[in-house]
């Protein structure tokens, strides 16, 4: 467990950022889809370090790098975004 929260809420933490993000993105606030979608994948990342045997967690991840890239090569930092 980190910061007291169980895995369960943590995977919600990371699933409401991913969603922030993705509305952002269509909403056109690149800037703010990026941050959401950089903490999803921070979150994302972390618990499937944590429980490797929960392939969604990677799925999940792969998904929020891909919008992460998206949102960034629209903001024209595609270097940051590779």
């Amino acid at each position: 467990e980190q910061d007291g929260e169980d895995e369960p809420a943590r995977e919600r933490t990371a699933a409401a950022a991913q969603r922030v993000g993705l509305i952002e993105d269509r909403l056109g606030r690149k800037d703010e889809a990026a941050a959401a979608l950089r903490l999803a994948c921070r979150l994302y990342a972390r618990l499937g370090e944590e429980h490797p045997t929960k392939p969604a967690y990677r799925a999940s991840l792969a998904a929020c790098r891909n919008g992460l890239a998206a949102a960034l090569a629209a903001l024209g930092r595609k270097a940051e975004a590779e």
